[in-house]
């Protein structure tokens, strides 16, 4: 059964448009999965529906307001995850500023709408290889008092078990590396 996968096209004064738009080989693979974009049709063009069956778009208009209108994508992808109507979600690139909310990221903020604020993970995720940040969104200067033994088992408990069932290995191998993917913030 394929999942579907939402993909929520966020700062449309960003570079996702064009990210999208040279993405079409990777979506004319014959693909596990469907895919469904969020966001406003209209900045991308009817190309990517006509193309490929398994894209769809849920059309958002965006007027003016682009914070009310990031909400509103937001909100139509979360109520989709909560009904399993979807099964993961992909944020494109966007400014922090736009945010709905006091939040320093998207991750955050997901997280919150789920109610799992402080159990969220990140993972930068890619078949051969993927990266989880043991902190998120935070000055580089905050990242030892944020560090903890719990932060990391609770990451490491959480990419187990996204490969385990999700992606359906049964010994994942996690090394832990990494501190912090913003460290150009001060």
């Amino acid at each position: 059964m394929k999942k579907t996968i939402l993909i929520l096209t966020s700062d449309p004064f960003s570079i996702n448009y064009e990210i999208i738009k040279k993405s079409q080989k990777f979506f004319k693979k014959k693909l596990n999965n469907r895919y469904l974009f969020i966001g406003e049709q209209k900045d991308i063009g009817q190309n990517i529906q006509k193309k490929n069956k398994l894209i769809n778009f849920l059309d958002v208009k965006r007027g003016t307001n682009t914070k009310i209108y990031l909400k509103n994508c937001f909100d139509l992808a979360f109520d989709l995850l909560r009904s399993k109507k979807a099964h993961g979600i992909i944020n494109l690139p966007l400014n922090k500023r736009f945010l709905p909310g006091n939040y320093p990221g998207f991750t955050e903020c997901i997280a919150d709408a789920f109610k799992k604020k402080g159990k969220e993970t990140m993972l930068l995720y890619n078949q051969k290889f993927s990266v989880c940040p043991n902190t998120t969104h935070i000055r580089v200067k905050d990242v030892s008092k944020n560090l903890t033994k719990k932060k990391i088992i609770t990451n490491i408990k959480n990419i187990d078990y996204f490969y385990r069932n999700t992606i359906g290995i049964k010994k994942p191998t996690i090394g832990v590396m990494g501190l912090n993917p913003h460290n150009g913030m001060d």
